[in-house]
């Protein structure tokens, strides 16, 4: 089985040397790596998008994590299972306080490469900096400056043992994403990190985010001047509210994206069980 590329500096012929070689050779990704155009230097040189296609064509079975991962694969492989970015509830710290803190905390958890979409919510994030106090954490592996957002922001350093602990502290978690192809290719991870944490989430519906964000009961913001808003009510709502929504929303993880529920059909997929 491989998972997204066998090494940074192959050009697919690695990945598509082990994946033919082996009895049943499993591709599995989860971001959209066909589209996917960032990266430093090493990316410029050995872009991510030919050695996608390159895996997805050599592998005999291709596992992808939403359905436009699946349904692009469909192009190049006859033997394609959709199975969600799934998260394992049960190693998240359950919020189990929703009185606000004081001042409010907002959140986000995410790599240093995607701190770029918080941008898209800077007026909003600010407007209400100056309306309620609010304070803004970022859980990330970076340290960049975010502009006029640094007044508000509290950088916490992403670590595994920590992260629950760090989320499960927020008020109001938020994603969002730009509406591009690389971005509608995404698992909607945070917002499924957010619900097994019983954080209430406000997001974009981009991608796999819509789903998410229905099945959860989270809040799908598509215009951008109306951040402000649904942040506002959810702070402004009562703490039962609140909690309503979060015990919603790890519930729903726990129905849709947890391992427990894919168990069977991953088993399957990777030839643990008879399909």
């Amino acid at each position: 089985m491989l998972h997204r590329e066998a090494s940074p500096f192959s050009r697919g012929h690695l990945e598509r040397q082990i994946l033919s070689a082996a009895r049943l050779g499993i591709y599995d990704f989860d971001d959209a790596l066909q589209w996917d155009s960032g990266g430093g230097w090493t990316r410029n040189i050995i872009p991510k998008p030919a050695k996608c296609i390159a895996a997805v064509r050599a592998a005999d079975r291709v596992v992808a994590g939403n359905d436009v991962l699946a349904d692009w694969a469909a192009g190049f492989s006859r033997d394609v299972v959709m199975i969600p970015s799934c998260v394992n509830p049960e190693a998240y710290t359950r919020k189990n306080l929703y009185t606000l803190s004081d001042p409010p905390l907002l959140g986000w958890v995410g790599s240093p490469s995607t701190e770029r979409y918080l941008r898209l919510v800077e007026r909003p994030l600010l407007e209400l900096h100056l309306r309620t106090g609010v304070r803004f954490r970022i859980v990330s592996a970076g340290a960049a400056s975010l502009g006029a957002l640094d007044v508000m922001v509290e950088r916490v350093p992403w670590r595994q043992l920590d992260v629950s602990r760090h989320l499960a502290e927020m008020d109001v978690a938020i994603a969002p994403l730009d509406d591009g192809p690389y971005e509608r290719g995404k698992c909607a991870y945070k917002i499924l990190q957010y619900g097994a944490s019983g954080v209430p989430v406000v997001g974009s519906p981009v991608g796999a985010n819509q789903l998410a964000l229905q099945r959860l009961g989270g809040t799908a913001i598509t215009e951008p001047g109306d951040w402000f808003d649904a942040i506002y009510t959810l702070l402004t709502m009562s703490a039962a509210k609140r909690a309503q929504i979060g015990e919603h929303a790890n519930l729903a993880v726990r129905e849709h994206y947890s391992f427990a529920s894919w168990e069977s059909r991953w088993r399957s997929a990777v030839g643990l069980d008879p399909c």
